[in-house]
């Protein structure tokens, strides 16, 4: 703890006064050091400091200068980082993309390393301290780091591979303190924690601005796309919580920004208050008065118990990184709740060795291999209105789902292989369509098709194309009925002349009527779910456990699969409901959809005065409610009116975690009102 000795001067008179114990040291307890970017010009406009615009300045608590200059030529600095013994600085200058060290005190500093440098980590077994920089690989301003490596910072010469795998983004990527594990966005908006012995990534969640505890906790928060909250979630959970982190005073509930972990576990660091709505959202807004805060969380980490304000500038602070004396020996008390632990993620899709493509939801397993030893990401893209929902399921009702090129990857391996199995979870909604809509389609984008997946009034079809039976003789194989309203486990599998498919992990049917390779599957093949161009109409349901194989599945698997799916989906609860009818008292104007980019969807915060409740238990009589304004980059017709009153049907923001990383636009005035609730109806089908 913080131990201050004052001597009493001899003579008479009154003693001195003793001098004042900076904030920051009466909430660590410790000597403590920040280091931070400062913006001379341009009003603040520049907080991911891509132009030399800065200059780094840094506080000591226990050398009585207070805040003072570092580096005083303008340069980026961009994210300053202190080394495992607060001695050394490491910063980048984006503008010459190089990595570099200073001696806190000196103003001499050594260029190190090309690059961009994300992380100073000390190894445990030997105490040397590490520097881990990335390669930049786009525009300045969007750029990911690929690949990743690190150096020795007292001996720059040496230099080690440490990630080749999908690029990260450079804020926040941090180590755990026995470097197993690091947490970051692989790239954003998707968070996950790395493992580094295997090089697995275990994506968790979407967001921006992750951090990863110091200790061996594997504790990572995910920061909203409000701006104002992380997310934290004990790493193999599913148990999240929502941290405010914009409690400090001075901040006043606005946006904040910059938020990282100290190497203390239990102390952050965050700038803030961002006031002043920018192309993007508050933190492109620029302005003035934004300073640096230190913040503790409460032993049980739901919540921020205390806070200090570190700097008040006239300008605008940023990039915080905060050293704890002895913080790199502090641990995290809060444990995983073992009642929510989800199943190993070897437990779907099982092995990995011929995997081509695998998406289980939102939040879950998306890698497969790339026929070399090696893994691939899987990604989607969101399309026409598709949203996730509480349970990550992908609602695909007026939208589907891009795979990007995951399609040309199926129909390469398979056509090799002369064999493949799809596997995917259906969920049909609403009365079933006569049209026939598309489920799952791999076809070229202007035809032919390599097989397609549709429903038509609850039946199921399949068509199926081979080097015997191109696509116009092609006819359609009615598999069987759905159940609607309750996920289906779907498995269709081909090999030697041989279909099979299942349902719910039963074989349903089989044809040897086919003949033939998969060699006439095309190259430039789209894997679509949910739509397909052209289609008279799009599926209306939710879809997740998408997987496609190079081979065929046993009947043994498809049993295996569907038991693990149907354990998880056996836990999933509706939220409850609110549906009331309410005065629309403020709005937020939707932005452009160039205005969010790289955001693709976004959501807008109303303010409304419940006049009557029709089910269930509202918790005030005023409520902000959420509604989409943007998706797939395309305005959501709202089509409301202050003054005007509305039936809404609604659950509690806090219900529906999926909502992590989405943007969230709000004009609302009305600070006070703080009970959040989503609308769920399916947004409005036109666009603007």
């Amino acid at each position: 703890m913080l131990l201050l000795v004052f001597g009493l001067a001899g003579g008479c008179g009154a003693a001195p006064e003793p001098p004042s114990v900076h904030p920051l040291a009466e909430l660590t307890g410790e000597r403590t050091r920040v280091v931070w970017t400062r913006q001379l010009s341009g009003d603040g406009d520049d907080p991911l400091g891509l132009r030399a615009v800065h200059q780094l300045w840094g506080l000591d608590t226990h050398d009585g200068r207070g805040e003072r200059i570092l580096l005083e030529p303008m340069s980026s600095y961009r994210k300053p980082l202190l080394s495992s013994d607060g001695e050394w600085i490491v910063y980048s200058d984006v503008i010459e993309e190089a990595v570099y060290r200073v001696r806190w005190g000196d103003s001499a500093p050594r260029r190190i390393a090309d690059g961009i440098a994300v992380e100073v980590w000390r190894d445990p077994a030997t105490g040397a301290d590490w520097v881990y920089v990335g390669a930049a690989v786009g525009d300045r301003e969007t750029r990911d780091l690929q690949p990743l490596r690190r150096i020795r910072l007292d001996r720059p010469d040496r230099a080690e591979p440490v990630w080749g795998g999908a690029s990260i983004t450079q804020d926040n990527f941090q180590l755990s303190r026995d470097g197993a594990k690091a947490g970051g966005l692989f790239p954003w908006p998707e968070a996950g924690v790395l493992d580094l012995p295997s090089g697995r990534v275990d994506r968790v969640g979407r967001g921006c601005w992750t951090s990863f505890a110091p200790d061996n906790s594997y504790l990572l928060w995910i920061f909203d796309g409000a701006h104002r909250n992380v997310l934290l979630r004990p790493h193999g959970t599913t148990l999240t919580h929502r941290v405010p982190i914009n409690t400090a005073p001075g901040t006043e509930g606005f946006e904040v920004y910059h938020p990282r972990w100290s190497n203390h576990v239990r102390y952050l660091a965050i700038t803030g208050p961002y006031r002043i709505q920018g192309t993007h959202n508050a933190i492109t807004g620029g302005g003035s008065g934004m300073g640096v805060y230190a913040g503790r969380f409460a032993e049980d980490f739901q919540r921020v118990e205390a806070w200090a304000q570190v700097t008040h500038p006239d300008l605008a602070d940023f990039f915080p990184d905060v050293w704890i004396e002895g913080g790199g020996a502090a641990d995290a008390a809060l444990a995983a709740d073992a009642a929510s632990a989800t199943p190993p993620l070897s437990e779907w899709p099982g092995s990995r060795d011929r995997l081509v493509f695998a998406w289980e939801h939102a939040r879950g397993y998306r890698d497969a291999a790339d026929g070399q030893g090696g893994t691939l990401a899987c990604t989607v893209e969101r399309r026409g209105h598709t949203r996730f929902t509480r349970h990550y399921q992908a609602d695909v009702r007026n939208g589907g789902l891009d795979t990007g090129e995951a399609g040309a990857r199926i129909a390469a391996r398979s056509a090799a292989s002369g064999a493949f199995t799809l596997e995917l979870t259906a969920t049909p909604l609403g009365a079933p369509r006569n049209p026939w809509t598309p489920i799952a389609v791999l076809t070229a984008p202007d035809g032919p098709f390599a097989f397609l997946l549709g429903e038509k009034a609850s039946r199921l079809y399949l068509h199926v194309s081979t080097s015997n039976l191109p696509p116009e003789a092609v006819q359609p194989i009615q598999l069987g009925s759905m159940q609607r309203g309750r996920p289906n486990h779907i498995m269709i599998t081909y090999h030697s002349g041989q279909l099979a498919w299942y349902l719910d992990g039963q074989q349903f049917g089989a044809t040897h009527d086919l003949t033939g390779d998969l060699s006439t599957w095309p190259a430039n093949a789209r894997f679509q779910l949910g739509e397909l161009d052209g289609a008279p109409d799009d599926w209306q349901g939710l879809l997740e456990g998408v997987a496609v194989y190079d081979h065929a599945l046993s009947p043994q698997d498809a049993a295996a699969h569907a038991a693990t799916l149907q354990a998880q989906w056996s836990a999933h609860s509706p939220a409850p409901q609110l549906v009331v009818d309410a005065r629309l008292d403020e709005l937020t104007p939707t932005p452009d959809p160039a205005d969010i980019a790289p955001y693709r969807a976004g959501l807008v915060e109303y303010l409304y005065t419940i006049l009557e409740t029709i089910e269930g238990d509202p918790p005030a009589d005023r409520i902000l409610v959420q509604h989409w304004g943007i998706l797939d980059a395309q305005h959501v017709p709202l089509n409301r009116t202050v003054g005007n009153s509305y039936r809404l049907s609604l659950e509690a923001v806090s219900d529906h975690p999926e909502l992590e990383g989405e943007r969230v636009s709000s004009a609302v005035t009305d600070l006070s009102v703080i009970d959040a609730f989503l609308d769920v109806d399916p947004p409005a089908t036109a666009t603007e």
